[in-house]
Formats: structure tokens, C-alpha cells, sequence
């Protein structure tokens, strides 16, 4: 009798070792928005009822009372398990530091920019989703880069002399960037809507929400053998 009875556990430990293991695949469709509220606002609003935190739909009615602004709202469709990146920037190259040389008896003080650097305004987003094993929810990990149009401040550095003798003040235009990076997960149901905090932008005079929405458009069972 004991024999048969290894048998049968013998036999139950080779099919669940040979049996196929089961994932999910298939893809989705990514929705982003990306939208700046001023700090003042989201802090009044706050204010209203410390007990409970700022939800999707109080956000989205600042938004459609004009008290926000989207930066951006990708939208793209990925693979399940497979990570995937979307850009739309416009790149911009700016100097970094300035070269002051003092004029000479025959040539004037000049300013000459050096260093230069790329920047790119606009979005970069890398996306990896997971679809779950009943094909009813979606793991998403997400990076991004959000980079706003480079700015040229005026700056006041002093004087310069000139030609004649005499000092002329010289200005120079530094350029300020705003940029905001991000990373985060979530866990959604089909087709639905999620709010995620993003911080404050590097000016700290707005404040990011992300609104991420994630539909599953395919599924498919795929098996492999052990």
C-alpha cells in the first residue's frame, strides 16, 4: 500500500513540475495629463478640510476653472512586460557660461558665450506595464522628465570700459529652466482613472498632478514549460 501511495505522490510532483506555467500578455493604452496648479490654490484648497486628501474630481474642477495649466498629455500604447518611451521635445542649446574679455587700444570689451548645452523642452516618458494574471488590472512603473521653454533672464554683471575711456554697464541673459522629474507606480483597473502627486515644480510656485487613466486593450494567455 505504501507503495502505491509513493507512486501516486511521484506522479503528482512530475505533472505539477511538468505542467505549463501561465502569464498574461497583450497591450494597453497609456493616458497622461500633466497639469501645473499654482501653490496658493492648492494650498486654500487644502486649507478647506485638513482631514482629507485633494481627490481627482476637486482637481479636476479647478482645471476646468481655469485655476491650472496641462504641460503636457501624452498618450501612447504599450506592451505588457515590455518597457517602452515616449518623446516630444523640442531641443534648444544654450550657453552655460560667459567669456568677459577687456577691451584693448583697439578693440572694444566683448562677451562671448561658451559651454554650451542641449536642452530638450517638452516630454519624456518611459512606461512599462504589467497586465495581471486575470486580465483585470494593470501594474504600471513610469519615468518622466517634463522640461519647460528655457527662459533668458537678465542679469546686471557691472562694467566694462570702452573705446573712449569710459564704462559701460553690460547686461547678459542666463537662461532658467523648468523642469520636473518623476517616478512612480501605480496599480489600475481597466479603464480607470488615477490621481498621482508629482511635487512642485523647481520654481516651488506650482504644484503637478498627474492624471493617469489605463485601458487594456488585448489579452492573451501565454505558456511556458518549465
Amino acid at each position: 500500500m505504501s507503495s502505491v501511495k509513493t507512486i501516486i505522490i511521484l506522479f503528482v510532483v512530475l505533472l505539477v513540475n511538468g505542467m505549463a506555467k501561465a502569464s498574461m500578455e497583450g497591450t494597453v493604452k497609456i493616458h497622461a495629463h500633466f497639469v501645473a496648479y499654482p501653490k496658493a490654490t492648492i494650498d486654500k484648497l487644502q486649507a478647506e478640510d485638513i482631514t482629507k486628501p485633494l481627490d481627482l474630481k476637486a482637481l479636476a474642477e479647478l482645471l476646468k476653472q481655469g485655476k491650472g495649466r496641462i504641460l503636457a498629455s501624452p498618450s501612447m500604447v504599450a506592451t505588457s512586460n515590455i518597457e517602452s518611451e515616449l518623446k516630444d521635445q523640442l531641443d534648444h542649446r544654450l550657453h552655460q557660461d560667459l567669456d568677459i574679455r577687456t577691451g584693448q587700444d583697439t578693440t572694444p570689451s566683448v562677451i562671448i558665450a561658451q559651454d554650451f548645452e542641449d536642452y530638450g523642452e517638452g516630454l519624456s516618458l518611459t512606461i512599462k506595464p504589467k497586465i495581471s494574471d486575470d486580465g483585470k488590472m494593470v501594474h504600471i512603473s513610469f519615468l518622466s522628465t517634463l522640461m519647460e521653454k528655457p527662459e533668458l533672464v537678465k542679469h546686471n554683471s557691472g562694467s566694462l570700459p570702452t573705446l573712449n575711456g569710459d564704462r559701460l554697464d553690460y547686461y547678459y541673459y542666463q537662461p532658467t529652466v523648468k523642469h520636473f522629474d518623476f517616478k512612480s507606480s501605480a496599480v489600475l483597473k481597466d479603464g480607470e482613472t488615477v490621481l498621482l502627486s508629482g511635487g512642485a515644480t523647481t520654481s516651488g510656485d506650482e504644484q503637478i498632478y498627474i492624471f493617469l487613466t489605463c485601458s487594456i486593450l488585448s489579452t492573451e494567455t501565454q505558456s511556458s514549460d518549465k
